[in-house]
C-alpha cells in the first residue's frame, strides 16, 4: 500500500491518523493493513448483497448525496449531505 493510498484512507475516515501512521512504518505492516482493508471491502459488498435480498430499501451516501436504493437497484436521490468539517472546539460543555 502506497503512502498516497494510506493518506486517502485517513482522509476518508477509514483509518485514524494515529493508527495509519503506526502501520505505515514498515512494508510488512502496510501489507497487513492492505489485507484488513480488502477484507472489510469484501464484507461490505456481502452486506450490500444481503441487504438487497431482503427486498427492503436502504440508504447510501455517494459524492455528498444521500440516495435510497430499492431492491431493483434503482437509486432515488433524497438530499445533498453537508460536508463534514474537522473544526472541533477546544472545550466542551457537558450538560
Amino acid at each position: 500500500m502506497s503512502k498516497n493510498e494510506l493518506d486517502q484512507l485517513i482522509k476518508e475516515g477509514l483509518l485514524g491518523p494515529v493508527f495509519g501512521s503506526r502501520l505505515s512504518s514498515s512494508c510488512e505492516e502496510r501489507d497487513i493493513l492492505g489485507a484488513i482493508i480488502r477484507a472489510s471491502s469484501v464484507a461490505t459488498k456481502k452486506a450490500n448483497l444481503a441487504a438487497l435480498k431482503t427486498k427492503q430499501p436502504f440508504f447510501i451516501a455517494e459524492n455528498g448525496k444521500l440516495y435510497e436504493v430499492q431492491a431493483s437497484s434503482e437509486k432515488k436521490f433524497i438530499k445533498d449531505l453537508e460536508t463534514p468539517t474537522n473544526d472541533f472546539p477546544n472545550n466542551f460543555i457537558l450538560p
